[in-house]
């Protein structure tokens, strides 16, 4: 599996000329193929807490499946402190029916400055930034609630771009341009903490339970706001096509 992955990304680089986003500074790539390691050649593997995987509907190759007990943690490195700076997380994210707010991503701890994307019960998908006080920076307008707008238990491929020269957060879903904040004020944002980044749930105060009931495959980070056109380049291609020769190191571990 890991050796079919590998051979795709060649290929689809080679055909896509590594695309729109070439360039975009990939700072972690999470294929889930087995496990949570970090395939963008910056080290930051996950360690998984009762996550499985499976090929069954995952876009590809395999993808991680959180069970409301399950959780992965990335590390704790300055690579993930965005600051006021830009930076893009997409991923493609299957969920199930819940009735309870459901972390996808998180960095985050008490008041400290940071960021989470939820699907929050009844309301939609929706992100907040700022110092951690979920409720005082949630984006103004949600998009959902997921069960009307886009259904349960089918994958979707969701970006969401911090962009500070527009001061605002956009939030993408299937490829489609679903929020923008626009002149949402920027004075606040930051993501700049001590927390270590989780996967399917969240250790804020008070929300340990926010634990994801779903999936998530080709989880990539970047420190840009991707384009329009990157992301529609995603819906067809692994964002691994996006890294160009960047990890060879990395790939020499799966030989």
């Amino acid at each position: 599996m890991r050796f079919l992955k590998l051979l795709l990304v060649v290929v689809m680089g080679m055909l896509l000329g590594l695309s729109a986003v070439a360039q975009a500074a990939l700072v972690a790539y999470y294929p889930f193929d087995g496990d949570a390691i970090d395939w963008s050649g910056n080290g930051h593997d996950g360690v998984a807490t009762g996550v499985t995987y499976t090929a069954t509907d995952a876009k590809f190759g395999q993808m991680a499946v959180f069970n409301q007990a399950a959780g992965i943690t990335l590390p704790i490195t300055s690579d993930f402190n965005f600051g006021t700076a830009d930076c893009s997380f997409a991923l493609w994210v299957k969920e199930s029916n819940q009735a309870n707010d459901d972390v996808w991503i998180e960095k985050t701890v008490g008041t400290a400055d940071g960021f989470t994307i939820r699907n929050q019960a009844g309301a939609g998908v929706t992100v907040a930034v700022d110092d951690g006080i979920l409720t005082n920076s949630t984006m103004p307008t949600k998009y959902g609630p997921q069960g009307s707008l886009y259904p349960f238990d089918t994958l979707h491929h969701v970006v969401v771009t911090l962009d500070s020269s527009a001061a605002g957060v956009k939030l993408y879903i299937d490829g489609a341009l679903k929020i923008n904040t626009g002149g949402w004020a920027w004075v606040g944002r930051n993501i700049n903490n001590t927390a270590a980044m989780t996967i399917g749930f969240s250790t804020n105060a008070g929300s340990f339970n926010r634990r994801l009931f779903g999936a998530i495959d080709d989880l990539a980070i970047y420190n840009t706001a991707l384009t329009q056109t990157a992301i529609t380049a995603m819906q067809t291609a692994p964002a691994s096509t996006q890294i160009g020769p960047t990890p060879v190191s990395n790939w020499v571990i799966y030989e």
